[in-house]
């Protein structure tokens, strides 16, 4: 997975005769859309970086992003700006939420939602981040303007691949039946595996952490004279 079969795949599908839609704009009563997904669970950079590559061939798609992530911080300046710069190219933006970081699953989504919004707009979608099958089967506490991901609509009506964990899940997308047949299909795609260098999964994470290792002493040295001195 890289920049070039990233753009191979999704010119399969725009060649296929898919129109890539958004969960907003999906029309159930019409067949060949392709809802395209984004997690962003590591990586806000890449993420700005797989936005800019479907700009460039005419694509619009939806990003998810994290407020509880140990792996970045969504309100930082440089983060921000690009989260701010990916809606500008027309994409949407929504909250991946973690239901895990909350003792009240909806006071917590309230809370990150109202903080989400205020930094970014509203929202009409969200997805959660790895959520347990117990969470999917009840979502009735998510205000009614909001579209859940993993609605039946998007989840079960239509067919549905991720690319979790490095690797398709169901099945490489251009050999699933729903692409065959142009059906609808809902496609989730993790920045994390198109946007590194690597040539497996594992590869892919050495790579990501030895670049944010060099992000984060940069990081440092700007805020601690020794360690600049240091690193000097």
């Amino acid at each position: 997975m890289n920049y070039r079969t990233y753009t191979e795949l999704l010119s399969s599908f725009v060649t296929k005769g898919f129109v890539i839609t958004k969960f907003e704009d999906f029309r159930a009563s019409s067949n060949g859309q392709l809802i395209l997904r984004h997690d962003v669970d590591f990586c806000v950079k890449r993420a700005l970086q797989m936005a800019k590559l479907e700009e460039q061939i005419g694509i619009r798609s939806t990003y998810y992003f994290l407020l509880t992530s140990e792996s970045y911080n969504l309100l930082s300046t440089k983060n921000s700006e690009s989260v701010k710069s990916i809606q500008s190219m027309g994409h949407s933006v929504g909250l991946h939420f973690d239901a895990t970081q909350h003792a009240d699953e909806k006071k917590g989504f309230e809370n990150e939602l109202k903080q989400f919004e205020y930094n970014f707009g509203v929202t009409r979608t969200m997805s959660f981040h790895r959520p347990p099958q117990l969470l999917l089967e009840g979502t009735d506490w998510l205000p009614s303007r909001i579209i859940c991901a993993y609605q039946k609509q998007f989840f079960k009506d239509i067919a549905y691949i991720s690319d979790s964990g490095g690797n398709f899940r169901f099945g490489h997308p251009l050999k699933h039946s729903a692409f065959r047949d142009v059906k609808n299909l809902q496609l989730l795609i993790h920045p994390i595996w198109w946007m590194t260098g690597g040539s497996t999964n594992i590869k892919k994470i050495q790579e990501f952490l030895l670049n944010r290792s060099n992000e984060m002493s940069n990081h440092v040295a700007k805020n601690c004279k020794p360690w600049a001195k240091y690193n000097d």
